[in-house]
């Protein structure tokens, strides 16, 4: 049996038979590796697959801190601001404030000039996104420019951007420009430039930062946030 072999004959129409001669180990060692082959792909399969969920689990992870990070940035960032807001304020008039009886209606003095959540409180729908946000006063004008992105492409998004002022004092002072700077109908994006006259009582020194909210055609906001000017400046 040792030494026994195996014909295989190759026939084809119209021509002479061909024959080879092999051995049984090497038949065997054939089969062998075919099984080997067979289980290391089915291995390789399994690898591969795993993997694969391995990946996608990270990736969904990733996601979820990157968003976390995002919130206790942007929490980080409205507390820094809430100081800097407070800080405009003369503290023996802050502390007055607080200290005052409610029934003299005083201690909502404070909450009145300085309304936090209106100016803080960010607006964010997942429908339109700001992008390369830059502004740079011009004597008694500020220039505004920034990038309004549509992220679902295959829809048009239209509507109109707001934008205002919040002084170094917590009040917030609408800016006025060309509508048609501010309108848009997009559906990649748009770069909004725009030249704005500071409104009366507001420079350079008592601006804080910068507003802006997008309205859709239909009336709501869908975007909002507040950028410190010294974030933005050039």
């Amino acid at each position: 049996m040792k030494n026994s072999k195996y014909s295989i004959f190759f026939m084809k129409d119209d021509t002479h038979v061909r024959k080879f001669h092999i051995s049984s180990f090497c038949l065997r060692f054939y089969v062998i590796l075919q099984i080997m082959l067979i289980t290391l792909t089915a291995g390789a399969l399994y690898v591969g697959v795993t993997s694969l969920h391995d990946a996608t689990s990270l990736k969904q992870e990733k996601l979820r801190l990157s968003r976390q990070l995002k919130d206790a940035e942007l929490r980080l960032s409205t507390l820094g601001n809430m100081k800097k807001i407070f800080e405009a304020y003369d503290k023996h008039e802050i502390q007055n404030l607080l200290t005052t009886a409610p029934e003299n209606g005083k201690n909502n003095e404070l909450q009145k000039a300085v309304d936090l959540a209106a100016i803080f409180t960010p607006t964010d729908y997942g429908l339109i996104k700001v992008e390369e946000l830059k502004a740079s006063f011009v004597g008694s004008s500020l220039n505004i420019n920034f990038k309004i992105e549509n992220p679902k492409l295959n829809t048009v998004l239209s509507g109109c951007s707001d934008l205002a002022i919040v002084g170094t004092d917590g009040a917030i002072f609408p800016l006025k420009t060309k509508q048609s700077d501010l309108d848009f109908q997009i559906q990649r994006h748009k770069f909004v430039r725009t030249s704005v006259k500071l409104p009366k009582g507001v420079t350079k020194d008592n601006a804080f930062g910068l507003k802006i909210s997008i309205n859709r055609s239909d009336g709501k906001v869908i975007f909002s946030e507040t950028y410190p000017l010294y974030h933005i400046l050039i």
